[in-house]
């Protein structure tokens, strides 16, 4: 069984990883008290916007649950 101390230090490193993975796609890790920031990519309406950060939407979930399987 693991103790607190390397419990919080593998989350640590699990919120790092996972940074180094969401910050590319427009997620930021970062937090304001309990929220999570979006900061989507600054593309105009016309060029799809939505289209993209959904696609990046998809990609981050794929992202984030592949690197859980594979930390647990």
């Amino acid at each position: 069984m693991r103790n607190a101390e390397e419990i919080l230090q593998l989350h640590e490193n699990f919120m790092t990883e996972l940074r180094v993975l969401l910050e590319p796609l427009g997620f930021s890790m970062e937090h304001d008290g309990d929220l999570v920031a979006f900061d989507p990519p600054k593309i105009g309406r016309e060029s799809g916007a939505l289209h993209v950060q959904l696609q990046n939407l998809n990609e981050a979930i794929r992202l984030v649950s592949t690197k859980f399987a594979t930390e647990v």
